[in-house]
C-alpha cells in the first residue's frame, strides 16, 4: 500500500487512524474515553432512529441529522 498521501507527515496521520482503527473498530471503544460505545445498543438506536427514519424533515443534513439524533443517548451520538 501507497503511504504517499500529499501530506508532509503521514506518519502521524497513519498512526492516527491506526489507533482509531484498534482503539474505536476492533476493541469498539472510544478516542476520547474509556467507555465502550461500539456495540448493538447503540447501533440499534442509530439504526432506528437516523437509518430508518421515516420523519420527512426540512433544511439542510446537518438540520436533519440534528433532529434524528435528538432521541438518540449520548453514547450512540
Amino acid at each position: 500500500m501507497s503511504r504517499y498521501t500529499g501530506e508532509e507527515q503521514v506518519d502521524q496521520i497513519l498512526e492516527a487512524a491506526s489507533e482509531w482503527r484498534q482503539r474505536c473498530l476492533i476493541n469498539g471503544g472510544s478516542l476520547f474515553s474509556n467507555k465502550n460505545l461500539w456495540d448493538s445498543q447503540h447501533l440499534v438506536e442509530i439504526e432506528r432512529d437516523v437509518v430508518n427514519s421515516q420523519l420527512e424533515l426540512e433544511g439542510n443534513f446537518m438540520h436533519r441529522l440534528k433532529e434524528q439524533l435528538a432521541s438518540v443517548s449520548p453514547e450512540a451520538k
